[in-house]
């Protein structure tokens, strides 16, 4: 006996309960798939390195200043630079 014929005495035919089997059957296929790529997902992230423990360990400090490109980069990479470079010039085409 189905809810509605308890609650209101409706009479429910055997089609409509087959149908009803039917689409709660499909709710719980796609509940199991869903629950399945979550869990499929999780253990490969799971198996990931972060990207945060690849860069280097040895040098703290922002990541752009060590590179040289924000400011803020020090004097010590100021101190090796600061002769100018030769400039080559090429031969004259006559």
């Amino acid at each position: 006996m189905s809810l509605l014929e308890r609650s209101f005495g409706i009479q429910v035919s055997t089609a409509s309960r087959l149908v009803q089997a039917a689409a709660a059957q499909r709710v719980r296929l796609g509940l199991t798939g869903l629950a399945t790529v979550f869990l499929l997902v999780l253990a490969a992230a799971a198996g990931m390195k972060p990207a945060g423990q690849a860069t280097l360990a040895g040098n703290p400090g922002e990541p752009l200043a060590v590179l040289g490109v924000a400011p803020g980069a020090g004097s010590a990479g100021l101190a090796s630079n600061s002769q100018p470079r030769q400039v080559r010039r090429r031969p004259a085409r006559t």
